[in-house]
C-alpha cells in the first residue's frame, strides 16, 4: 500500500464550498455582493508519539471534497480554515511532497522510526466550536475504520456526522477515554515525558499517557518489531471495526497480533512495563520529585484503565500475576511501615496534603479511609530503585480491578509511597516521602577555600551529601583533628581550622547516613593563630529574659519573653526585632533550617493567649505567625523546643505534646502524646534527631525525667520516671545524642548528662568539676566541642565544653547580683561562641 496522492485545492472547489457567486465586473444590476464563507479554525495534532517530516490533508468526510493541506509546523501540528458550511471532515496525515520520509517517535521502543509505507493514521470529526484543536491517533484512526464499516464498506466510503459520532463513541467507550479527540501531549523523546508533569490541559496528559501504554503493550508482545505504535494502532482498528476487540477478524495472523484476548490485563501490565522504561531512559534529566510524580500519574493510569467494549463481559481483577511481577508478603515492607506525607493532585491540580499510613500488617490508611492488602507484589527492581505493590480490597471507582498502593524506594534510599484515592469519582493521585526517612546521598568534597589559613581561621568546603543540621556532620583535619563547623548547608560547610591541625587532606563525615569523603586536595596549615578561653560577659538590649539563639545566614537570632527577638551579625552589637505578634509571647526556641528562621513558644504574659505560637522569618527581622489548631482534647499552651530533621520539623512542649510540619512550617499536624499507665507526661524540654531516629527529653507530672524516641515507627518511652536525672536539652553529637540536665527537679541539684549511640540505651554520667549547686540547662555541638551552660536556679551561671558528653571542662562561672543567672542557649559562628540567658549574653572569644 501506498500513502494517497494529495487532493489539489482549487479556487473552484473553495468557490462551491464557500457559496461563491459568479458576477460581471459592474454592479449596475442591484444585486447583492457574493458574502465570504464564515470560517472556523481547526488545529490538528497527530500523535503515534510526535510526528515530524509530514503533512496533513483535511477533507469533507460526506463528499471527499479537499478542504486543506498544510505541513507539521515545528510543534508538530497543522492549522486550518474551515468553511462553516462543512458538516464533518477526515484529516489524515501523508508524507511531504518530494521531502523526506515521515518519521514518528515510537513509545514502545523509546525510538525515532521512519513511519511505514501505507500507514492510514486518520481521524474523523465535527466541528461545533469556532475554534478547536483535535488529536490524530491510533485510536481515532480505529474510529474511521468503525465509521467506514457502518457506512456499509468499501475502499474510502463517504461518512455522515452520524455515523462518525456513533464510531467516535464507541472507540471512547472501548478504551475508557472521555474523549479520543482530545489532542494529547506530544511525545517525541523519552525527555519529553516531563511535559506530562506540568501539562495545562490534564485530559491531553492522560490521553497521551494511555496512547504511550498501547505501545508499550504492543513492544511486550511483539518485541522484535520495530514499529510497535504502528502495529498496535493496525490491529486495533482492524479489529474494532466490527464494534468489538476480542481479536476476531483482526486482520492479521494470530501471532502478529500485539494483545492478549484479555486486552484490560496486557494493557495494565504494558502500564507497569512502561514506567520502568520511561523512568529508565529519563530520570537523569528529572529530579527525583519529578520521578516521583510521573510514577504517580502511571499508576493513576494503571488504576484507572477502564477497558470494556462489552457491558456484558467480565473484568478480570489486577493480581500480581496479570501485572507479571512476584508475590510476597507484609514482613518485605517493613522499613516502609509508619506515616508518609503525601500531596493530594486532582485533575485540576494540587488540593492539598495528608497522611497515608502503612501498618505492619500490610494494612493502609489515607484520609481516615482504610484499605486491606488482598495481594502484595514484589520486589520490582528499576534503574532507579525498587518497589512494592500492595493490591487492595477498596473497589476504586466501582470496578473490579482494586485501587493499588506502589511503594517505592530508589537508589538514596528515599522512601515514597504513591496511588490512587481510595474512593471518589475524580482520578485523585496522591504522592509522598516517608516522614523521617534517611536520605543515604553520597558525601563528596569537591574543593575547599581558602586551601591554607592559621588556626582559628575559617574555611569553606563545598561538596554534596552534606546536612543543613551541622550537629549532623563531622569535619577532621589531619592528624585526626575534629574542626569547629560554624554554619552547614546540603553543599557548603564553613569551619575553622583547630588546634593541632597539620597539613593535609580534609575528611567530611556526614553522621545519620554514615557517609564520609576526603578532599583531594591538601589544606596547608600556616603557623600562627590560636584560641582561648576568655569569656566576655555582656548585655542585651531588651528588659526581659531570652531563651533560645541560633544561629544562620551570617546572623544571630535570639528570642525569649515578651517581644524579646534580637539580631546581630557579630554577636555583639544586637537589634530589637518585632514579633510580629501582639499577644505579648514567650518564645522559647528558635532554629535556622537552612532558608529561614523558625520559632515557637507559649502565652508567656499575656494569659488570653490559648495556644502556643509558631513564627516564621526569611531574615529574623520580618516574621509571620502560622497557626496551629489545638485539638480540644490537648490543651496545649507552650512549645518548648523546636528541631529539623529529614526536611520535617519537631515541635514539642506541655501536656507531652508532639507536632510536626513538612512543608517549612506553615501547617502543623500533631504526632503523638505520649502518656503511661503511671504518670502523665507533663512537658519536653528538648528534641534531637540522627536522620530517622528522633528524640524527646522532658519530665512527667511527678517532676521525673523521661526519654522518648521515634525511629519512624512511632514514639516509644526508652527511659521513664528517671530519679537521677531530669534532662533539659538534648543534642546529636556526630556519633552519639548527648543529654544534660541536673540530678533531680530540687534546688541543690548538680550537673548530670546522658549519652547514647542509638536512643536506646543511655549512660548516665556525673559532672564531678561541675560548680556546686549548678546544672545544665541547654547544650550545643558545634562539630568538633560540645557547649553546656546552665545555672544554680538563681544568680550564678557556667559554660562548660566536652569533646565526649563525658568528661567535661569548666570555661566559665559569674554571679549576677540580683538578676536571673543562666545560660538557656548557645550558638557559634565562624568568629564566636554565644550564650545567652536572662537579660545578658556571654561571649567567647
Amino acid at each position: 500500500m501506498t500513502f494517497p496522492r494529495p487532493r489539489i485545492l482549487t479556487l473552484a472547489i473553495l468557490a462551491s464550498l464557500g457559496g461563491l457567486t459568479a458576477c460581471n465586473s459592474n454592479n449596475d444590476d442591484g444585486s447583492l455582493a457574493p458574502t465570504a464563507p464564515t470560517l472556523k479554525t481547526v488545529t490538528v495534532a497527530p500523535s503515534l508519539g510526535r510526528i515530524s517530516n509530514a503533512r496533513v490533508v483535511l477533507r469533507n468526510a460526506v463528499n471527499h471534497q479537499p478542504i486543506g493541506d498544510a505541513p507539521l509546523n515545528g510543534s508538530g501540528r497543522a492549522t486550518f480554515q474551515v468553511p462553516s458550511s462543512v458538516q464533518a471532515v477526515i484529516a489524515e496525515v501523508v508524507p511531504l511532497i518530494g521531502g523526506p520520509v515521515p518519521t514518528y517517535f515510537d513509545e514502545g521502543t523509546g525510538t525515532n522510526q521512519p513511519l511505514p509505507a501505507g500507514t492510514n493514521l486518520r481521524a474523523a470529526f465535527t466541528l461545533a466550536n469556532a475554534v478547536s484543536e483535535v488529536g490524530i491517533t491510533a485510536l481515532t484512526e480505529a474510529a474511521v475504520r468503525r465509521a467506514q464499516f457502518l457506512a456499509g464498506g468499501g475502499a474510502d466510503p463517504v461518512l455522515t456526522p452520524a455515523q462518525i459520532a456513533q464510531a467516535n463513541a464507541l472507540v471512547n467507550q472501548a478504551f475508557g477515554v472521555a474523549n479520543i479527540l482530545q489532542a494529547p501531549v506530544l511525545i517525541g523523546s523519552n525527555s519529553d515525558y516531563n511535559q506530562l508533569l506540568n501539562a495545562a490541559n490534564p485530559a491531553g496528559r492522560d490521553y497521551a499517557m494511555r496512547l504511550a501504554a498501547l505501545a508499550r503493550q504492543a513492544h511486550n508482545a511483539l518485541p522484535a518489531a520495530n514499529s510497535p505504535a504502528v502495529a498496535m494502532m493496525n490491529a486495533v482498528a482492524s479489529d474494532l471495526s466490527d464494534g468489538k476487540l476480542d481479536r476476531a477478524g483482526a486482520g492479521f495472523p494470530a501471532s502478529d497480533v500485539p494483545y492478549a484476548a484479555d486486552f484490560a490485563l496486557s494493557w495494565a501490565a504494558a502500564v507497569n512495563a512502561l514506567v520502568t522504561a520511561v523512568l529508565g531512559n529519563i530520570q537523569g534529566g528529572l529530579t527525583q520529585q519529578q520521578i516521583t510524580e510521573l510514577n504517580s500519574l502511571f499508576t493513576a493510569l494503571a488504576q484507572n484503565l477502564n477497558f470494556n467494549p462489552d457491558p456484558n463481559a467480565v473484568v478480570a481483577p489486577v493480581t500480581c500475576a496479570s501485572l507479571q511481577l512476584p508475590k510476597t508478603n507484609a514482613a518485605a515492607l517493613s522499613e516502609f511501615v509508619g506515616n508518609f506525607t503525601v500531596d493530594i493532585n486532582g485533575s485540576s491540580g494540587k488540593t492539598g496534603t495528608a497522611t497515608f499510613s502503612l501498618a505492619a500488617n500490610g494494612n493502609v490508611t489515607l484520609d481516615a479511609q482504610m484499605a486491606h492488602p488482598t495481594e502484595i507484589c514484589g520486589p520490582n527492581a528499576q534503574s532507579n530503585g525498587t518497589s512494592y505493590l500492595i493490591i487492595t480490597d477498596r473497589n476504586e471507582l466501582g470496578k473490579t480491578a482494586r485501587a493499588t498502593v506502589n511503594l517505592f524506594k530508589n537508589n538514596s534510599s528515599v522512601l515514597s509511597v504513591e496511588g490512587v484515592s481510595f474512593a471518589g469519582a475524580e482520578n485523585t493521585i496522591y504522592f509522598g516521602s516517608k516522614q523521617g526517612a534517611v536520605v543515604s546521598v553520597p558525601v563528596a568534597v569537591s574543593g575547599f577555600a581558602p586551601n591554607s589559613g592559621i588556626v582559628g581561621s575559617t574555611v569553606t568546603i563545598n561538596g554534596t551529601g552534606f546536612d543543613a543540621d551541622l550537629s549532623h556532620m563531622v569535619v577532621k583535619f589531619s592528624n585526626n583533628i575534629a574542626a569547629e563547623i560554624v554554619s552547614s548547608k546540603t553543599t557548603e560547610l564553613v569551619v575553622k581550622v583547630p588546634v593541632n591541625a597539620v597539613t593535609g587532606p580534609i575528611t567530611v563525615t556526614n553522621s545519620t547516613t554514615g557517609l564520609s569523603n576526603n578532599s583531594t586536595g591538601n589544606f596547608t596549615v600556616q603557623a600562627g593563630g590560636g584560641g582561648g578561653n576568655t569569656w566576655t560577659e555582656r548585655t542585651l538590649p531588651g528588659a526581659f529574659v531570652v531563651n533560645s539563639i541560633t544561629f544562620g545566614n551570617g546572623k544571630f537570632v535570639v528570642v525569649g519573653a515578651a517581644k524579646g527577638i534580637f539580631s546581630s551579625t557579630d554577636g555583639i552589637s544586637w537589634t530589637t526585632e518585632n514579633s510580629g505578634n501582639a499577644n505579648s509571647p514567650e518564645l522559647r526556641s528558635v532554629i535556622y533550617d537552612g532558608s529561614q528562621f523558625i520559632t515557637v513558644g507559649g502565652t508567656g504574659l499575656n494569659q488570653g493567649l490559648t495556644s502556643p505560637l509558631i513564627a516564621t522569618s526569611p531574615d529574623g527581622t520580618s516574621w509571620t505567625t502560622r497557626p496551629w489548631n489545638v485539638p480540644v482534647n490537648l490543651p496545649e499552651t507552650r512549645l518548648n523546643d523546636i528541631m529539623l530533621s529529614n526536611g520535617l520539623l519537631t515541635a514539642g512542649g506541655a501536656n507531652g505534646t508532639i507536632i510536626t510540619s513538612s512543608d517549612g512550617g506553615i501547617t502543623w499536624v500533631s504526632e503523638s502524646q505520649i502518656n503511661n499507665n503511671t504518670t502523665f507526661v507533663s512537658e519536653f524540654f528538648g528534641l534531637a534527631a540522627n536522620g530517622a531516629i528522633r528524640v524527646a527529653v522532658g519530665r512527667n507530672s511527678a517532676f521525673r525525667g523521661m526519654i522518648i524516641r521515634n525511629d519512624s515507627t512511632g514514639w516509644t518511652p526508652v527511659a521513664s520516671d528517671m530519679t537521677d536525672f531530669l534532662p533539659r536539652d538534648v543534642v546529636w553529637a556526630g556519633n552519639q545524642f548527648v543529654a544534660v540536665g541536673s540530678s533531680d527537679a530540687n534546688f541543690g541539684a548538680s550537673a548530670v548528662t546522658m549519652t547514647s549511640p542509638d536512643g536506646v540505651t543511655w549512660t548516665r554520667h556525673a559532672v564531678a568539676n561541675a560548680p556546686a549547686l549548678n546544672s545544665f540547662r541547654s547544650v550545643f555541638w558545634d562539630g568538633s566541642k560540645l557547649y553546656g551552660g546552665g545555672d544554680n536556679g538563681q544568680s550564678n551561671r557556667m559554660m562548660m565544653s566536652s569533646t565526649d558528653g563525658i568528661s567535661w571542662t569548666l570555661e566559665h562561672q559569674s554571679t549576677l547580683n540580683g538578676q536571673q543567672g543562666t545560660v538557656a542557649g548557645v550558638a557559634g559562628s565562624s568568629s564566636i561562641i554565644v550564650g545567652v540567658g536572662g537579660v545578658k549574653s556571654i561571649t567567647k572569644p
